[in-house]
C-alpha cells in the first residue's frame, strides 16, 4: 500500500481555490478536486507522503495565503 497525504483547503472563492491549485500543481501532486462547500470552497490536493515531506512548508504556505482553513491527513491506498 502507498501511503498520500490528503492536503484540504477551505477557500472563501472558487478563484482563490482555482489560485492555489495552480500553484500547487507546481509540485508532485496526483491529483486535486474542487467542490462548493458550505458556502465556500474546498480544495483537496493528494500526494505521496515521501514527496510531500520535501514540499510541505512551501505548500502549506500557499495554501496558508488563499485559504481560510487548512488540513492535512494521511491515508493509504
Amino acid at each position: 500500500m502507498k501511503e498520500y497525504i490528503e492536503l484540504e483547503i477551505i477557500c472563501t472563492t472558487e478563484e482563490a481555490a482555482e489560485i492555489a491549485t495552480a500553484f500547487l500543481a507546481d509540485y508532485p501532486f496526483d491529483s486535486f478536486d474542487t467542490q462548493p462547500h458550505e458556502g465556500r470552497w474546498l480544495l483537496r490536493g493528494y500526494i505521496l507522503a515521501e514527496s510531500w515531506a520535501e514540499c510541505r512548508d512551501e505548500a502549506l504556505s500557499i495554501a496558508a495565503t488563499y485559504g481560510d482553513d487548512v488540513h492535512e491527513r494521511s491515508i493509504e491506498d
